[in-house]
């Protein structure tokens, strides 16, 4: 129980740090007129710490010890669902509706946030799969098995 509250707390820090860096952008953006590279670097930003967020449950998990890979599954699914929902969605919404005086869907507000961070979304996460050095770890290692079951079986038929 200490490790998964361990996990939930790193978690809910990322969170924070989300937060408060998509609060000083956007209360940046709010004092400048329409930027789209502060728009875009807001977007960015709640990408990259999803991602981090990802990354930082799934090792983080494994450290929980659950008794069953059912276990370890269900504890990993929804803490990265709930974690990173919170990030796209609450967070947005909260910054928007603090800094837009109760008016979301102004200027800059809510609905550009949802438009760009979209956007971001629709890119970053293939190109995070390109990048990631645990996936290409994993995708080298099957290449590797499956070429020496390959020869085996080729020196079994010989």
């Amino acid at each position: 129980m200490i490790r998964k509250s361990g996990t939930y707390l790193i978690t809910l820090i990322l969170l924070s740090i989300s937060f408060v860096l998509v609060y000083l952008l956007s209360s940046y953006e709010a004092n400048n007129s329409n930027n789209t590279v502060l728009n875009l670097l807001v977007s960015f930003t709640i990408s990259a710490i999803n991602f981090v967020i990802g990354l930082l449950i799934r090792f983080l998990t494994v450290f929980e010890k659950d008794f069953t890979e059912t276990g370890y599954q269900t504890s990993l699914a929804i803490k990265s669902i709930w974690a990173q929902l919170l990030n796209s969605i609450v967070v947005p919404i909260i910054v928007n509706y603090i800094i837009e005086k109760k008016n979301v869907f102004g200027l800059n507000g809510l609905s550009t946030d949802i438009v760009y961070l979209s956007i971001t979304n629709s890119f970053l996460p293939p190109l995070t799969k390109l990048i990631d050095p645990y996936y290409r770890y994993i995708k080298v290692r099957a290449f590797y098995y499956r070429s020496s079951l390959k020869e085996r079986l080729l020196m079994k038929q010989s």
